[in-house]
């Protein structure tokens, strides 16, 4: 798959990504020269879909997360910088089905599910409506 720098790659206003005219597809790569921190993120057709990666100077994975169509769509995982899970999400079309954070020393600190929250539960069945409807 192609990689290139990020700022190589246009981000259009209507929310696509396009490199010398054309909706690019590839790996989009970014390095912070003041912090060294790293960014990946797979582009499909002009759009964010695949997976999205994080790292810290010292390279340890601080973030992965898998989008559709721009949105966050399937598991988000966060680290802290010595490497232990902060938080782990599940997300569908952008919305958040699930989100257990984490304690240091390991317990669940918080935790969220959307059949808590009635109006992100029918945004849900709305999107999925509305997806299902495009086949």
């Amino acid at each position: 798959m192609k990689r290139i720098n990020v700022d190589s790659i246009e981000f259009t206003n209507d929310y696509t990504f396009v490199l010398d005219g054309q909706l690019f597809t590839g790996i989009a790569e970014d390095i912070n020269s003041e912090t060294g921190e790293r960014s990946e993120q797979e582009i499909q057709e002009g759009v964010q879909s695949g997976v999205s990666r994080e790292w810290t100077a010292a390279g340890t994975l601080r973030r992965e997360a898998e989008f559709r169509n721009n949105v966050l769509h399937g598991r988000q995982r966060e680290w802290h910088d010595d490497g232990r899970l902060w938080r782990e999400s599940v997300y569908e079309y952008g919305i958040c089905l699930h989100r257990t954070a984490l304690a240091p020393n390991g317990s669940v600190d918080h935790e969220y599910r959307i059949e808590d929250d009635p109006s992100q539960l029918e945004l849900l069945e709305l999107m999925r409506k509305s997806e299902g409807d495009k086949s």
